[in-house]
Protein backbone atom coordinates (compact mmCIF):
# COMPACT_ATOMS: atom_id res chain seq x y z
CA UNK A 1 0.00 0.00 0.00
CA UNK A 2 1.79 2.98 -1.02
CA UNK A 3 1.12 5.18 2.12
CA UNK A 4 3.37 6.00 5.52
CA UNK A 5 1.47 5.24 9.07
CA UNK A 6 1.33 5.54 12.99
CA UNK A 7 -1.46 3.72 15.20
CA UNK A 8 -1.52 4.41 18.70
CA UNK A 9 -3.57 1.72 20.94
CA UNK A 10 -5.29 3.24 24.18
CA UNK A 11 -2.28 6.46 24.01
CA UNK A 12 0.95 3.74 23.01
CA UNK A 13 2.82 3.94 19.51
CA UNK A 14 2.36 0.01 18.27
CA UNK A 15 3.54 0.49 14.80
CA UNK A 16 4.62 2.69 12.03
CA UNK A 17 5.62 2.43 8.23
CA UNK A 18 7.61 5.09 6.72
CA UNK A 19 7.74 9.10 7.85
CA UNK A 20 4.19 10.83 7.39
CA UNK A 21 4.37 14.50 6.62
CA UNK A 22 1.67 17.09 5.60
CA UNK A 23 3.27 16.97 2.28
CA UNK A 24 4.36 15.11 -0.80
CA UNK A 25 8.06 15.86 -0.35
CA UNK A 26 7.80 15.50 3.63
CA UNK A 27 6.03 12.11 3.51
CA UNK A 28 8.18 8.86 2.66
CA UNK A 29 6.08 6.26 2.45
CA UNK A 30 6.57 2.69 2.81
CA UNK A 31 5.09 -0.92 1.98
CA UNK A 32 3.82 -3.06 5.33
CA UNK A 33 0.87 -4.65 6.21
CA UNK A 34 1.10 -5.80 9.97
CA UNK A 35 -1.33 -6.91 12.62
CA UNK A 36 -1.50 -5.89 16.37
CA UNK A 37 -3.26 -7.58 19.14
CA UNK A 38 -5.17 -5.71 21.48
CA UNK A 39 -5.70 -6.51 25.33
CA UNK A 40 -9.01 -4.42 26.52
CA UNK A 41 -7.84 -2.93 30.37
CA UNK A 42 -11.51 -1.83 30.20
CA UNK A 43 -14.73 -1.44 28.25
CA UNK A 44 -13.36 1.34 25.89
CA UNK A 45 -10.50 0.85 23.05
CA UNK A 46 -9.02 3.86 21.88
CA UNK A 47 -7.48 3.17 18.44
CA UNK A 48 -5.64 6.88 16.77
CA UNK A 49 -4.14 6.07 12.86
CA UNK A 50 -2.09 8.77 11.18
CA UNK A 51 -2.01 8.38 7.67
CA UNK A 52 -0.56 9.88 4.23
CA UNK A 53 -1.02 9.07 1.00
CA UNK A 54 0.25 11.29 -1.74
CA UNK A 55 2.26 8.77 -3.89
CA UNK A 56 -0.59 7.21 -4.95
CA UNK A 57 -2.91 8.93 -7.81
CA UNK A 58 -6.08 8.14 -5.35
CA UNK A 59 -4.43 9.44 -2.91
CA UNK A 60 -6.64 7.36 -0.06
CA UNK A 61 -6.93 4.66 2.05
CA UNK A 62 -6.45 1.75 -0.20
CA UNK A 63 -7.25 -0.94 2.59
CA UNK A 64 -9.13 0.03 5.61
CA UNK A 65 -7.89 -1.27 8.61
CA UNK A 66 -9.75 -4.50 9.85
CA UNK A 67 -10.64 -4.74 13.53
CA UNK A 68 -11.36 -8.79 13.98
CA UNK A 69 -11.42 -11.34 16.91
CA UNK A 70 -8.72 -14.12 17.13
CA UNK A 71 -9.86 -16.89 15.55
CA UNK A 72 -11.74 -15.39 12.76
CA UNK A 73 -8.67 -13.44 12.18
CA UNK A 74 -6.70 -16.97 12.32
CA UNK A 75 -8.46 -18.57 10.03
CA UNK A 76 -8.80 -15.98 7.47
CA UNK A 77 -4.87 -15.45 7.88
CA UNK A 78 -4.05 -19.08 7.30
CA UNK A 79 -6.19 -19.74 3.93
CA UNK A 80 -5.38 -16.48 2.92
CA UNK A 81 -1.26 -17.22 3.15
CA UNK A 82 -1.75 -20.96 2.41
CA UNK A 83 -2.93 -20.12 -0.84
CA UNK A 84 -0.49 -17.48 -2.13
CA UNK A 85 2.31 -19.11 -0.51
CA UNK A 86 1.06 -22.47 -2.52
CA UNK A 87 1.07 -20.81 -5.70
CA UNK A 88 4.42 -19.06 -5.15
CA UNK A 89 5.85 -22.72 -4.53
CA UNK A 90 4.35 -23.76 -7.71
CA UNK A 91 5.93 -21.01 -9.23
CA UNK A 92 9.82 -21.56 -7.87
CA UNK A 93 9.18 -25.37 -8.51
CA UNK A 94 8.94 -24.22 -12.24
CA UNK A 95 11.48 -21.66 -12.27
CA UNK A 96 13.60 -24.06 -11.07
CA UNK A 97 12.57 -26.93 -13.25
CA UNK A 98 12.88 -25.03 -16.51
CA UNK A 99 15.93 -23.92 -15.50
CA UNK A 100 17.57 -27.05 -14.55
CA UNK A 101 16.34 -28.10 -18.44
CA UNK A 102 17.85 -25.38 -19.78
CA UNK A 103 21.15 -25.55 -17.74
CA UNK A 104 21.41 -29.42 -19.22
CA UNK A 105 20.38 -28.70 -22.66
CA UNK A 106 21.16 -24.97 -24.05
CA UNK A 107 19.57 -25.88 -27.58
CA UNK A 108 16.46 -25.51 -26.03
CA UNK A 109 15.73 -21.86 -25.57
CA UNK A 110 12.10 -22.39 -24.77
CA UNK A 111 13.21 -23.77 -21.31
CA UNK A 112 14.93 -20.59 -20.34
CA UNK A 113 12.44 -18.00 -21.60
CA UNK A 114 9.62 -19.92 -19.68
CA UNK A 115 11.65 -20.33 -16.40
CA UNK A 116 11.60 -16.63 -17.07
CA UNK A 117 8.56 -16.11 -17.83
CA UNK A 118 7.42 -17.65 -14.73
CA UNK A 119 10.48 -15.54 -12.71
CA UNK A 120 8.21 -12.68 -13.47
CA UNK A 121 5.32 -13.86 -12.04
CA UNK A 122 6.72 -15.23 -8.99
CA UNK A 123 8.99 -12.14 -8.41
CA UNK A 124 6.00 -9.24 -8.82
CA UNK A 125 4.21 -11.27 -5.88
CA UNK A 126 6.81 -11.07 -4.00
CA UNK A 127 8.01 -7.86 -3.91
CA UNK A 128 4.70 -6.30 -3.14
CA UNK A 129 1.32 -9.08 -3.43
CA UNK A 130 1.40 -11.03 0.18
CA UNK A 131 1.45 -10.27 4.16
CA UNK A 132 3.71 -12.06 5.33
CA UNK A 133 6.50 -11.43 2.13
CA UNK A 134 5.51 -7.74 2.97
CA UNK A 135 7.09 -7.71 6.57
CA UNK A 136 10.42 -9.97 4.87
CA UNK A 137 10.71 -7.08 2.03
CA UNK A 138 9.99 -4.26 4.13
CA UNK A 139 13.40 -2.93 4.40
CA UNK A 140 13.62 -2.50 0.31
CA UNK A 141 12.78 1.10 -0.31
CA UNK A 142 8.78 1.56 -1.50
CA UNK A 143 9.11 3.51 -4.27
CA UNK A 144 12.07 0.83 -6.14
CA UNK A 145 9.26 -1.87 -5.06
CA UNK A 146 5.76 0.00 -6.78
CA UNK A 147 8.39 0.51 -9.79
CA UNK A 148 9.48 -2.95 -10.21
CA UNK A 149 6.04 -4.20 -9.74
CA UNK A 150 4.96 -2.33 -12.66
CA UNK A 151 7.97 -3.06 -14.53
CA UNK A 152 7.61 -6.87 -14.24
CA UNK A 153 4.40 -7.06 -16.08
CA UNK A 154 5.54 -5.96 -19.76
CA UNK A 155 8.65 -8.42 -18.77
CA UNK A 156 5.94 -10.97 -18.46
CA UNK A 157 4.84 -10.28 -22.13
CA UNK A 158 8.40 -10.09 -23.26
CA UNK A 159 9.56 -13.54 -21.93
CA UNK A 160 6.04 -14.73 -22.79
CA UNK A 161 6.34 -14.35 -26.37
CA UNK A 162 9.84 -15.47 -26.82
CA UNK A 163 8.97 -18.62 -25.21
CA UNK A 164 6.43 -18.61 -27.68
CA UNK A 165 8.55 -17.60 -31.05
CA UNK A 166 11.12 -20.09 -29.85
CA UNK A 167 8.61 -23.04 -29.83
CA UNK A 168 7.01 -21.98 -33.21
CA UNK A 169 9.27 -19.74 -34.84
CA UNK A 170 7.97 -20.54 -38.66
CA UNK A 171 4.41 -19.14 -37.08
CA UNK A 172 5.24 -16.82 -35.01
CA UNK A 173 6.64 -13.01 -36.49
CA UNK A 174 10.02 -11.63 -35.14
CA UNK A 175 8.93 -8.25 -35.63
CA UNK A 176 6.34 -8.65 -31.77
CA UNK A 177 9.23 -9.41 -30.02
CA UNK A 178 11.02 -6.29 -30.98
CA UNK A 179 7.96 -3.92 -30.58
CA UNK A 180 7.75 -6.12 -26.92
CA UNK A 181 11.31 -5.62 -26.29
CA UNK A 182 11.30 -1.57 -27.22
CA UNK A 183 8.19 -1.05 -25.44
CA UNK A 184 9.52 -3.25 -21.90
CA UNK A 185 12.58 -1.24 -22.13
CA UNK A 186 10.63 2.60 -22.70
CA UNK A 187 7.98 1.65 -19.67
CA UNK A 188 10.79 0.77 -17.21
CA UNK A 189 13.07 4.06 -17.96
CA UNK A 190 9.43 5.68 -17.69
CA UNK A 191 8.46 4.11 -13.99
CA UNK A 192 12.14 4.23 -13.03
CA UNK A 193 12.53 8.34 -13.49
CA UNK A 194 8.89 9.48 -12.99
CA UNK A 195 7.00 10.12 -9.76
CA UNK A 196 4.95 7.14 -8.44
CA UNK A 197 1.83 9.03 -8.81
CA UNK A 198 2.75 9.45 -12.76
CA UNK A 199 3.67 5.74 -13.66
CA UNK A 200 0.64 4.54 -11.32
CA UNK A 201 -1.87 5.73 -13.17
CA UNK A 202 0.17 3.79 -16.58
CA UNK A 203 -0.87 0.90 -14.95
CA UNK A 204 -3.57 0.06 -17.35
CA UNK A 205 -1.34 0.04 -20.65
CA UNK A 206 0.97 -2.61 -20.23
CA UNK A 207 -2.31 -4.87 -18.95
CA UNK A 208 -4.02 -3.46 -22.05
CA UNK A 209 -0.98 -4.53 -24.02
Amino acid sequence: IPGAWRIWINGELRGSAGRIGKTRRATKPQYLIEFFEITPVDSRIEIVIEYANFHDYRASITQSPTLSSRRPFEISFFYNNFFLMLINGAFLFLFVYFMILYILDRSYKENLYFALFVFCLLFRQIIMGQEMMSIVMHPVPWRLKFAIWHIMIPMQLLTFNNFIHSLFPRESRPEVGRVLFWFAMIYAVFCLVTPASIFARTLSIPQAV
